[in-house]
């Protein structure tokens, strides 16, 4: 029998099928015992893949989508995981299902990400064993794996924004919520869900660098779909780029003082 507190969201989107075949091969070797509805956030297209249900939304912005699939979604705590966060280890289930009950036993928690959010302010508590992110913390609303109420989730988002303006801006308008905690894990190691942070596409190119290391020559077919692969300048974002975004940040910080959140 399915969990009836929650389900996992696998984030895609229709240029991105080819990966998908990927991340679903390993997901199903590494979460044999998946005891959640498992949906896939698509656009127009469909996919077939055991006990996987796919939602679709043509709605144009990425935020938008997202804020629609988790209107579908029956269940109050929603598993978030991004179509590149290929699983590299056994899925720990009884860790994932512990830290739901602590959503539920504690209305206050947002999320627990299954990550460590870096920043020197985080504070650990020993008790639970995860770090509380501080109220003016970056990254409060992050897109690593982790277990969101969604609610809370739904609340953060904006219908045209980016996932990068999602995760920027959202977390700025969750430092209003001073009734929630969120929580990150202080180490890596300590996640139940073992992968690399999403390197093996980015921006829409393959990171040969990934390939070889996950091992993913066998995946020819999905590999050449017309994106590019490239070893080496990935991250290069264009200095203007990197300007605008720093003032749109530093801009809603700055009325956020006032209270407004945009």
């Amino acid at each position: 029998m399915l969990n009836q507190d929650c389900s996992v969201l696998v984030l895609s989107c229709d240029k991105n099928i080819s990966l998908l075949n990927i991340f679903f091969d390993h997901f199903s070797k590494m979460w044999m015992d998946c005891p959640f509805q498992v949906y896939i956030g698509l656009e127009e297209k469909d996919v077939e893949y055991k006990e996987v249900k796919t939602l679709r939304s043509d709605k144009k912005g990425w935020g938008g989508r997202l804020i629609g699939y988790l209107e579908e979604i029956k269940t109050d705590y929603v598993m978030l995981v991004l179509d590149d966060f290929i699983p590299e280890r056994d899925i720990d289930t009884g860790s994932i299902i512990h830290y739901i009950n602590m959503l539920k036993k504690d209305t206050s928690i947002a999320t627990i990400s299954f990550a460590d959010i870096y920043d020197s302010r985080n504070a650990y508590n020993e008790v639970i064993g995860l770090c509380r992110r501080q109220p003016n913390a970056d990254y409060l609303l992050n897109l690593q794996v982790g277990v969101w109420d969604k609610k809370v989730l739904k609340l953060l988002l904006k219908n045209n924004e980016s996932p990068w303006q999602t995760e920027l801006f959202g977390s700025i308008r969750a430092r209003q919520l001073k009734d929630k905690t969120f929580l990150c894990l202080r180490s890596d190691e300590m996640s139940p869900f073992r992968y690399n942070r999403g390197w093996l596409m980015v921006r829409g190119i393959w990171n040969g660098n990934e390939i070889k290391r996950l091992g993913l020559e066998k995946y020819a077919n999905d590999l050449f779909d017309g994106k590019d692969i490239q070893y080496s300048d990935l991250m290069h974002i264009d200095l203007m780029t990197r300007v605008k975004r720093r003032v749109q940040i530093e801009y809603r910080k700055l009325i956020s003082h006032f209270g407004i959140y945009l």
